[in-house]
């Protein structure tokens, strides 16, 4: 996560540092279009992403967790607008990861009859539930 982000977090700002905030977290130069666009195969791109995203949803230098995952689910409707948004910020991370695996099947890594759209939901499933996890306490 981007400092403003992290500002953004610490502070509960609303309103145009949403935009700030979803470029942070899915703009170029995030840690999830770095993983997604580096070297290497589909499976090499998201071992990375599974990587860097463990390492974001547990950095203490952040909130535990994250925010795009859980934020905005259940706002109350005079704050609807940060559902909305959150909600295209989560399209976009599943935009980003249905195009890299499209890559993959266009290099012959996967095979053509893969459902790219399904697979990027099962991979935002699992980055949600990470979210989850990560804010559950260790014992």
């Amino acid at each position: 996560m981007g400092e403003r982000g992290r500002q953004l977090c610490k502070s509960g700002g609303v309103g145009n540092e949403l935009t700030a905030l979803g470029d942070d977290l899915t703009g170029p130069g995030t840690f999830f279009d770095l993983a997604l666009s580096g070297e290497g195969t589909a499976r090499d791109a998201f071992e990375r992403l599974m990587t860097a995203t463990a390492a974001a949803y547990t950095d203490p230098l952040n909130p535990v967790g994250c925010m795009v995952s859980l934020a905005g689910l259940h706002e109350a409707p005079e704050r609807a607008e940060i559902g909305v948004f959150m909600r295209s910020v989560r399209s976009r991370a599943r935009e980003l990861m249905q195009q890299r695996l499209d890559k993959g099947i266009e290099a012959g890594e996967l095979a053509s009859d893969t459902d790219t759209a399904q697979l990027a939901e099962f991979f935002e499933t699992v980055f949600r539930g990470m979210s989850v996890r990560a804010r559950v306490p260790r014992f």
